[in-house]
């Protein structure tokens, strides 16, 4: 008699859960301009590992948030654990200095400052048109 045939198993492979830090960009938008040593210390009392901190300056908006058509952009890259991320997103919800905030995982390495070229001015470049 034939055997029946049975169903190929294929091996299960366990993803071990990663534990540990992962980078984050946290991104607000604010009123004050003094915000960022606050910002800063709040992702730190959460246990964040800030890695590069920065005001971006004022920005005008496409659309009002809160009757405020002008905000300032503010981010920190810093490493959190992953059971603190939800703790912080509840802390930054209810700061009163900030309007809208935005908290993404980072995968890719932290940005280096691009230097540009200056362009030449409209006075050089009229200069070197009349040379011609």
């Amino acid at each position: 008699m034939p055997k029946a045939k049975t169903a190929i198993e294929e091996p299960v492979v366990e993803i071990p859960q990663v534990r540990g830090h992962q980078l984050y960009l946290i991104s607000i938008l604010t009123q004050e301009e003094s915000a960022l040593d606050e910002f800063v210390q709040t992702v730190e009392k959460a246990g964040g590992v800030i890695k590069k901190s920065e005001s971006l300056g004022r920005k005008t908006l496409a659309y009002s948030i809160n009757k405020h058509p002008e905000l300032i952009l503010m981010s920190i890259f810093c490493e959190l654990d992953s059971d603190q991320v939800k703790p912080l997103e509840q802390t930054l919800k209810h700061e009163d200095y900030i309007e809208r905030y935005l908290l993404t995982k980072w995968d890719a390495e932290l940005p280096v400052p691009h230097h540009h070229q200056s362009r030449p001015t409209h006075g050089r470049m009229n200069e070197e048109k009349e040379n011609v």
